[in-house]
């Protein structure tokens, strides 16, 4: 005959199982966030790849052209026609025709990885009211992201350098 004690199911307590549950929970609550904000940051990054490479387009469209005079335009073409001499409304066709940011597809509505983009020849580049800097060659802003990225960010005529503001 069998004692009392062998006749015990194996299985979990309800306890048991609350404590595994609340650990995953937990778990989540804190992973959800860190690779959200770890996703934007791979953007913004690959967004900044894109700008760095507009504002060298726009130094190159500077020496080619010194006469050239593009106080803000948006660079938000997926047409690659390159046009002889640019102006205002060409100078993203000709960037394209000369392989800057030619394998960047831009959404219909001009952005790219949540952006919008602009450059000038005057150090006038301005993407919106919160993104308008001071000597700004090129610039790029994203109004939609709000999970501790940079809101915008531009590269300054002065030093060439990636400058940022933080949301």
């Amino acid at each position: 005959m069998q004692s009392k004690k062998t006749l015990h199911k194996a299985g979990f307590t309800l306890l048991e199982v609350l404590v595994v549950v609340v650990i995953a929970v937990t778990v989540t609550m804190f992973s959800v966030p860190a690779y959200k904000k770890s996703q934007a940051r791979a953007q913004y990054m690959t967004a900044s790849g894109v700008l760095i490479e507009l504002a060298t387009a726009t130094q190159m469209l500077m020496e080619s052209y010194p006469n050239l005079v593009i106080s803000s335009a948006a660079f938000n073409t997926n047409e690659t026609t390159d046009a002889a001499e640019p102006t205002n409304s060409t100078a993203a066709k000709w960037m394209r025709g000369q392989n800057y940011l030619a394998k960047v597809n831009f959404n219909s509505n001009g952005t790219y990885m949540g952006y919008t983009y602009s450059f000038s020849t005057q150090g006038t580049a301005a993407c919106g009211d919160e993104c308008t800097k001071e000597r700004a060659i090129a610039c790029m802003a994203n109004e939609s992201h709000m999970i501790d990225v940079y809101q915008c960010a531009w590269i300054s005529m002065d030093d060439g350098l990636l400058h940022n503001l933080e949301n």
